[in-house]
């Protein structure tokens, strides 16, 4: 049971009506200086939520707050959800057996569903989903160089996006071929997302299709 109630989460409204999202992945800003000028979501580990001066107390109000959580961290993907945390970034997903398994270990059941057990039992599954409506959870594809494999991966339900790593994926790509992920990745009614260098231009891959570009600090820039 989510103990948070629900509000309108911005940046999966913004996905799923289209809208070109900018992300960082960055430290707490409280500790690094980093401003939220200029980003729609900020994405942190799952520890910096847990430390009373991290993510949790900043209280932004410019942009959304995005948490990376391990898939196997089932223990810190239920507490996320506890916090009020609704943008949740799955990592080490390489199939959609992977995402399946987060999803499950993120929302604490199969499927989504339990069994009827009266009146009570409905109010609270009807709270349930009404917070989960509002959660954005995005898988963070590791190691992908099937394509076919990452059409799986997007048609898992509960995900509102799959958020590509380029230098993971193999050494040389090309924008037609980005542009083909992005594609049949809004095929499947999910958001593309991708990892670029922290000087890079996020207007290009915005231009081949993708929906929420993540500048990360260290990444390797690699020409296309």
């Amino acid at each position: 049971m989510i103990g948070t109630a629900a509000h309108p989460n911005r940046l999966k409204a913004a996905l799923w009506e289209g809208r070109p999202q900018r992300g960082l992945f960055s430290g707490t800003p409280r500790r690094s200086g980093v401003s939220e000028t200029g980003f729609d979501c900020l994405i942190c580990e799952a520890g910096e939520v847990f430390d009373p001066s991290g993510f949790a107390a900043a209280g932004f109000d410019t942009c959304e707050i995005a948490v990376c959580a391990d898939r196997r961290a089932r223990l810190v993907l239920r507490n996320l959800l506890r916090k009020g945390i609704q943008n949740i970034v799955l990592t080490g997903i390489a199939g959609p057996s992977d995402a399946r398994d987060a999803l499950t270990a993120l929302h604490g059941r199969s499927g989504f569903c339990r069994p009827w057990r009266g009146d009570q039992s409905a109010r609270e599954e009807s709270d349930t989903q009404a917070a989960e409506a509002e959660i954005c959870t995005l898988a963070l594809v590791d190691g992908l160089t099937d394509i076919e494999t990452l059409a799986a991966i997007a048609r898992i339900r509960g995900l509102s996006g799959l958020i590509l790593d380029p230098a993971r994926i193999q050494p040389e790509f090309s924008w037609a071929w980005l542009s083909a992920l992005a594609l049949r990745i809004r095929s499947a009614g999910k958001a593309p997302g991708i990892v670029i260098a922290h000087d890079g231009e996020p207007e290009a891959y915005f231009e081949s299709g993708f929906l929420f570009v993540v500048r990360r600090e260290g990444y390797p820039r690699r020409p296309v």
